[in-house]
């Protein structure tokens, strides 16, 4: 998702060849969105403070994948099945 969000963002200024180096020096792998997390995405709850699809794609994939996010956005904590590491 992340790298998706990086290449319809051109205004990052962060191109996909950086997210990729990123990745790999963390030793971390892409997860393919699954129906499982498109389930799951279609679920949660909707936030007014909080609608970033690629936000909420990431949270779904956590959920499903029973995975920990790093983050230091405080709105994560809203979704009660998600666990967050704040930066």
């Amino acid at each position: 998702m992340t790298v998706w969000e990086v290449a319809i963002k051109h205004s990052l200024h962060v191109s996909v060849t950086d997210v990729q180096t990123s990745i790999a020096s963390m030793l971390a792998k892409l997860l393919p969105i699954t129906f499982e997390h498109l389930e799951i995405f279609g679920d949660l709850p909707i936030f007014a403070d909080h609608r970033d699809p690629f936000d909420r794609m990431l949270i779904a994939q956590a959920i499903s994948e029973d995975l920990t996010i790093v983050s230091a956005d405080t709105r994560f904590e809203k979704y009660k099945k998600l666990r967050v590491l704040w930066d």
